[in-house]
């Protein structure tokens, strides 16, 4: 038993950290983006409307999900302060 206990030494030890990947399907086709505002710009005045609906849209959806993540951030912390 005390042979055992002798070789469990610390030893240095390498991990590999690999970027997450989110597979949302097969993966063929990227999924089709909103339009940023300089490309509603370069669309036809009559296609203009429908483009900036989708940046708005597009923009507000982004806006919610920074505040989705700053809300868990600030509770995370916040509970980390606790102890």
């Amino acid at each position: 038993m005390e042979d055992d206990s002798a070789d469990l030494e610390l030893s240095t030890m390498t991990v590999e950290l690999k970027p997450r990947v989110k597979s949302g399907g097969t993966g063929g086709d990227p999924v089709p983006r909103a339009p940023s505002l300089e490309e509603v710009a370069a669309l036809p005045p009559l296609l203009q409307g429908q483009g900036l609906r989708a940046a708005g849209k597009r923009r507000k959806k982004l806006q919610k999900r920074a505040e989705k993540i700053a809300t868990k951030l600030s509770e995370t912390l916040e509970a980390a302060m606790q102890f």
